[in-house]
């Protein structure tokens, strides 16, 4: 089914340089439902994340140092209104206005492996700590070749592909994802159905056995 963003009425702890860079989209994780912080009114999230090829970070790992793109991420409400964050940078990103049958669904999973072009920006939060951010997304020019392929794997989570029936599981997102994930009305939701359908069939088996 994927998922679908409609019309209804970053984070990283690593400091990437301010510039403008090649940004390949390799992730896009529901994050559920949660409630604003200044509204007070219930949304559900997205985050998508992409990778920088033109930006290597270099980490150690088993006493090896290896490389690998750097990795930012956006979040948005999961809406196409006009006034969506969401709606206004895919329309950037495309180079074109969403029609009206677009936007009465438009499937996000189309993005994947798709190119752009991202402008980042440093901003300096509360505690003083300073962080880089997608200021602006913007079609790739087309004197640009966009990358075949990402170096992560592609990541997709949608809690509409979920088996209402079946214990939920956790996509292979870093685990500050995960936390948020947890907290999501849905995942409640979905946890608290899972404990209720294990206590029923636990209920009914042969007490004989």
């Amino acid at each position: 089914m994927g998922l679908i963003a409609k019309d209804v009425g970053g984070y990283e702890v690593e400091l990437i340089p301010e510039d403008t860079y090649v940004g390949v989209c390799f992730s896009i994780v529901d994050l559920g439902t949660h409630k604003n912080n200044i509204s007070g009114k219930p949304q559900r999230q997205i985050l998508i994340s992409f990778e920088l090829p033109e930006h290597v970070r270099y980490y150690e790992i088993d006493g090896e140092m290896t490389e690998s793109p750097s990795v930012q991420s956006n979040f948005y409400t999961l809406s196409l209104n006009e006034k969506a964050n969401l709606r206004k940078d895919l329309e950037a990103w495309r180079g074109k206005a969403f029609s009206q049958e677009q936007l009465n669904g438009f499937e996000l999973t189309v993005l994947l492996g798709k190119s752009c072009q991202l402008s980042i920006i440093h901003t300096t939060k509360q505690d003083g700590s300073v962080r880089s951010k997608i200021n602006a997304i913007m079609k790739l020019p087309k004197s640009v070749t966009p990358p075949t392929e990402t170096f992560n794997p592609i990541v997709f989570f949608s809690f509409d592909d979920m088996d209402p029936e079946a214990e939920p599981q956790l996509p292979d997102v870093p685990e500050w994802v995960q936390n948020i994930i947890l907290k999501s009305d849905e995942w409640i939701s979905a946890t608290r159905a899972s404990r209720l359908t294990a206590g029923a069939e636990n209920h009914s088996a042969d007490p004989w056995d």
